[in-house]
């Protein structure tokens, strides 16, 4: 009865079921626009008749009511051109933000996309654009006074903030005559404004008094509408809000524009206009989030040359699109590529074109200046990220939002905010500029972290070390709080209802990231993480280096930036999820580093932090890694560090829960295993090559154990993983394998080895279970002979790290499956024969 009484209700004459009847068969035939005869006379036949009656005497409920004058709308839409569309776009958004909640909120947005409300919308700014550079393309008779805007250099900074009187959700920003939309005709100005025009003119130096009359006088023509140009920006405007609220709210909305590259293109050129770059930042950014393939910027003409020209305030703006054009989702998914897909993926990266994210990165590293635009940038947003910080933010996330709270003008003062504001700062302390600069933050340590960890990083590294990037973020440290408890505003996320960001802890992920991936390269320059005394005091080679190339790059502190993230570490509360990111921090100085820098981090009491927090046996997954991983690489290659972590284990009750986790947790701490077998093979060779007393692991607890257990250990290793479970997170434990073998082969016979593990595994469970432990192996080592076939970086990242030449490995894994193969034909054989005994 429902399903007759709302097919009637569709079905009857009344106006406005007739009008969303047709919308919606214009949008099944694939007509749309085109249909305009049809909608217009639809539209005028049903203009009478919107009442809440379907002329059966069935009331329709409020949804409907509303849908269908929604339908009615977006009918006329189809109909009229931009100058006749404002009065629409109006009612539109009345409808869609005033006074509702925000379930209503997105029900009337879902029913403005059911009933084809984005075509119209889409065509609308694309008609707007051909208006405005009709407008303001030179004419005969004009041609002295009529320029593109587009082409134009601000003349003076001042600049105007106000908001439609008929929509207070769109904003404006209205800059100087030189950068606004020219106009056809003008209205009459004082004599201050017709003194700074032709001043402008004439070259003149415009003072701010002028500057002032002249952007008023402009600022009253946008409000009386005696501008040619203020009706299309302010429709421009309605159109880029509504469509950043669909594409928000309904997914399929956001999935057909981001398909659209003609409007993905439209939107870029709308960010060169600064009365509508605030808006169209806003959809751009929903629009690229929703393409699954990214964008490639070579489809934007003169892009290097946009953003060289982008000022401070919109720069940190601009980052919310930097990040996505440099962000792969592709290469940050949760479950990683398993072996055979590891293997097609580098098969395919060798064939096929490179990927928009790295043509992206190219682009972006190659415009001028933009990496010191960036650190300048973030030098100018030192500001504390408190509570009160992100309540704002969680109700202002839109900078637009945030300067018109403020008062704040578009581009006046920005390149002279402080870079050194004091820490903990209240409310009433903060420069606003520096407040609505610190609202992009977590936006531009990201574009950061992605360049340093893109394909072009080590050029990304060396230039942003050049111009001081680690200063910058020691400045910054301090005025975060680290320990502050982690908190998050379910009902109102940053991004919206819904929305589960922490601004507080984003801010420190990224922070921490940034550090990670600057410091995670075999290369000098993660020395510039100490101080430059700290470098003075452990007499390191490449300070007088720094001193003369890029003194500007060194630390004036006492403390480095890693001493101060080593200290946090050592005092956050237990459940801290920053643990994770700062050891990772420090793990990653560590790799390939001078053994005085690893002393250094030993004296600082690293190691024994780690030791402390294995022993309380209160780790997670991820700490349990990253506290082996950390481990291991502290006491790499280095005496002082391999005693030190024999006397903190002096404790029978710690030596025996460490061995014990470490045993039974071997995917997590199969790196610290290698580094205690490496690091024992180096010090032996170093003492007879020096011709003193071989070194001796006799008194080291810990790798004693080691040996005592080698079989047990390896017989583990052996069938931890499938080559089905393989993936570059797990590889490692692959290589520690074979390294234990490798050492074998070196020091005593490999096949008596290999029979040892199979006489006991055969006493734990029978030969089947030989042969299957066996064959999994032999598969495994198969995997890995393809697997580094083709990643020459993978195998030079092996050969460094362990100090073995990668021939060695390769023989070891040849040697190895020749054992296990041969134990396996011996099985078969001497199955073979006895079941040949029986038959006879």
């Amino acid at each position: 009865m429902h399903a007759q009484r709302r097919r009637r209700r569709m079905q009857g004459g009344g106006g406005a079921a007739c009008v969303y009847r047709m919308v919606c068969d214009a949008q099944e035939t694939g007509r749309g626009p085109r249909n305009v005869g049809a909608l217009g006379e639809a539209f005028v036949a049903a203009a009478g008749s919107t009442t809440a009656d379907d002329g059966e005497g069935e009331r329709l409920s409020a949804a409907e009511t509303r849908r269908n004058k929604i339908a009615l709308l977006i009918a006329k839409l189809h109909c009229l051109p931009a100058e006749g569309a404002e009065d629409v776009l109006s009612k539109i958004t009345t409808k869609l933000t005033n006074d509702m909640s925000p379930e209503k909120h997105k029900e009337g947005l879902l029913q403005f996309h059911q009933c084809g409300g984005v075509p119209p919308l889409m065509r609308l700014l694309f008609e707007m654009e051909n208006k405005c550079q009709s407008a303001a393309a030179p004419d005969s008779a004009q041609a002295p006074t009529t320029h593109n805007s587009a082409q134009r250099t601000p003349s003076f900074g001042v600049t105007l903030n106000f908001y439609d009187v008929t929509n207070s959700t769109i904003p404006l920003t209205l800059t100087n005559a030189a950068t606004a939309p020219a106009a056809t005709s003008a209205p009459p100005q004082t004599a201050a404004a017709a003194g700074a025009s032709e001043n402008t003119r004439s070259g003149g130096n415009l003072t701010q008094v002028q500057a002032e009359a002249e952007a008023m006088s402009l600022l009253s023509s946008f409000i009386t509408g005696t501008s040619p140009d203020s009706r299309l920006v302010l429709l421009q405007n309605h159109c880029l809000v509504i469509l950043r609220e669909l594409c928000y709210f309904v997914t399929d909305a956001g999935d057909d524009i981001a398909r659209n590259d003609r409007f993905v293109q439209l939107l870029f050129r709308m960010l060169r206009n600064p009365l509508t770059f605030n808006n169209s930042v806003g959809l751009l950014e929903e629009v690229l989030a929703a393409r699954p393939k990214g964008f490639c910027l070579t489809k934007i003409n003169n892009f290097q040359e946009f953003v060289c020209g982008l000022s401070v305030r919109r720069m940190s703006f601009f980052c919310r699109i930097l990040a996505q054009l440099i962000f792969d989702p592709e290469r940050f998914t949760i479950e990683a590529p398993r072996s055979r897909e590891l293997i097609q993926l580098k098969s395919l990266e060798e064939l096929e074109k490179p990927l928009n994210i790295d043509i992206n990165q190219a682009i972006i590293c190659g415009t001028p200046d933009i990496l010191d635009k960036l650190v300048k940038l973030l030098r100018a947003q030192q500001l504390s990220f408190g509570n009160w910080v992100e309540q704002l933010m969680q109700q202002f996330p839109s900078t637009a939002d945030i300067l018109l709270l403020l008062g704040l003008q578009d581009d006046v003062g920005w390149d002279t905010v402080g870079p050194n504001p004091p820490a903990n700062l209240s409310p009433a302390d903060v420069s606003l500029n520096a407040f609505a600069l610190a609202t992009h933050q977590v936006e531009l340590l990201f574009v950061l972290c992605a360049l340093l960890g893109g394909k072009r990083k080590f050029e990304v590294q060396d230039k942003l070390a050049r111009l001081g990037l680690i200063p910058a973020l020691n400045s910054l440290y301090f005025k975060i709080p680290w320990g502050a408890p982690e908190t998050h505003n379910a009902e109102h996320g940053v991004h919206g209802p819904g929305c589960e960001c922490n601004p507080d802890t984003s801010l420190k992920v990224q922070f921490l990231r940034v550090i990670l991936n600057f410091c995670d390269k075999d290369t000098t320059y993660k020395l510039l993480l100490l101080s430059e005394s700290e470098l003075e005091s452990l007499h390191c080679v490449q300070l007088e280096t720094f001193r003369k190339v890029m003194p500007n790059a060194l630390i004036k502190d006492k403390d480095g930036l890693l001493a101060k993230v080593a200290k946090t570490l050592r005092v956050l509360p237990e459940n801290s999820n920053f643990k994770f990111w700062m050891a990772s921090c420090v793990e990653g100085f560590c790799r390939n580093v001078e053994p005085v820098c690893q002393t250094w981090l030993v004296q600082l009491g690293i190691l024994d932090f780690v030791i402390c927090e294995l022993g309380a046996g209160t780790w997670n997954s991820n700490a349990l890694q990253t506290d082996f991983d950390l481990m291991g690489e502290l006491i790499k290659f280095n005496r002082h560090a391999f005693y030190s972590l024999d006397v903190l284990m002096e404790d029978d009750t710690l030596f025996d829960t460490i061995s014990k986790t470490m045993v039974t947790n071997l995917v997590d701490s199969n790196v610290f295993l290698r580094s205690l077998i490496l690091s024992s093979d180096a010090f032996k060779k170093e003492d007879t090559e020096a011709k003193r007393g071989a070194f001796s692991m006799a008194g080291h607890r810990l790798f004693r154990f080691v040996e005592q257990n080698v079989h047990n250990i390896t017989e583990t290793l052996l069938g931890i993983l499938t080559v089905e479970d393989v993936t570059q997170e797990n590889i490692c434990c692959l290589n520690t394998t074979l390294l234990l073998l490798e050492t074998v082969r070196r020091h005593s016979d490999l096949t008596i080895f290999v029979n040892e593990i199979k006489r006991r595994v055969e006493n734990g469970g029978g030969a089947a279970k030989v042969r299957a432990l066996f064959k999994n192996f032999i598969e495994l080592l198969d995997f890995w002979r393809r697997y580094y076939a083709t990643r020459g970086t993978d195998r030079l990242g092996l050969e460094t790290s362990s100090r073995v030449p990668f021939e060695a490995w390769q023989e070891t894994a040849e040697a190895a499956r020749a054992c296990l193969a041969a134990v396996l034909n011996e099985e078969g054989n001497a199955e073979a024969t006895e079941t040949h005994g029986k038959s006879v």
